[in-house]
């Protein structure tokens, strides 16, 4: 792997595993992927 794939890596799971987004109301990327936009959970 190349040093900046490492970089990008350690900068795109953050933004999807841990951070929240108001768009997504308060929920990560991951989670409304996995669980669908319009699922209980997702909005939980």
């Amino acid at each position: 792997m190349l040093i900046w794939q490492k970089g990008h890596k350690n900068a795109i799971n953050p933004y999807n595993e841990t951070r929240l987004h108001l768009s997504l109301d308060k929920e990560t990327p991951n989670r409304v992927n996995i669980n669908g936009v319009n699922s209980p959970e997702a909005s939980v």
